[in-house]
C-alpha cells in the first residue's frame, strides 16, 4: 500500500495512526475487562511494554545514524544505572540532538546533494552551525563564500 506524501497524504496516515491506537487501546481495555488479573496476566502485560520497545528500539539501532545509535545507546546505559528511564530518554535526545548538529546531518545533506554542479562543503573552523548566524567573525566567512558562490553561479 502506498500514499502519497503530499499534505493529504500525511494528514491521512496520521489519521491512520491515530484509528489504530486508539482502537487497540480501546480493544485492549475490552478484552481485560473479561480477564481475571491474576499473576501471570500481571507479568505477561509488565513484560509486554520492554518486548514492544526492544521491537521499535532493535531496528533503529541496527539501521539509524550515528546520532540515534548514540541516543539508543546512552538512553539504555542511563536507564541501566541511573534507574530513572525519563531522565535517560532525555539525554538520548540531547546526544542525538548535539551529535546531528554537529556533524551528521552536515555530512548526509553534503552527500545526498546528487544534481549540485559545483557543491562544496565549507567548514568555519570553531564555529558552531547556530554561531555562524551571529557571531560576526563567523557571519563575515559564511557571507564571503556565499557572495561568491551565488556571483559565480546566479
Amino acid at each position: 500500500m502506498n500514499i502519497e506524501t503530499t499534505e493529504m497524504g500525511t494528514f491521512s496516515l496520521i489519521v491512520i495512526m491515530m484509528a489504530v491506537t486508539i482502537l487497540t487501546r480501546w480493544g485492549g481495555i475490552f478484552v481485560m475487562s473479561y480477564l481475571p488479573i491474576n499473576y501471570c496476566i500481571q507479568q505477561f502485560i509488565a513484560g509486554m511494554s520492554g518486548s514492544v520497545l526492544i521491537a521499535i528500539i532493535a531496528p533503529m539501532f541496527l539501521r539509524g545514524d550515528h546520532g540515534a545509535q548514540l541516543a539508543l545507546l546512552v538512553t539504555a546505559m542511563g536507564t541501566l544505572t541511573i534507574k530513572r528511564p525519563l531522565v535517560s530518554i532525555i539525554m538520548g535526545i540531547i546526544i542525538a540532538a548535539i551529535t546531528r548538529h554537529l556533524w551528521l546531518m552536515t555530512q548526509s545533506a553534503f552527500k545526498e546533494a546528487t544534481n549540485a554542479k559545483d557543491k562544496e562543503l565549507f567548514l568555519i573552523d570553531g564555529a558552531t552551525h547556530i554561531e555562524t548566524y551571529w557571531k560576526p567573525q563567523y557571519v563575515d566567512q559564511a557571507m564571503g563564500k556565499l557572495t561568491q558562490f551565488y556571483g559565480k553561479s546566479l
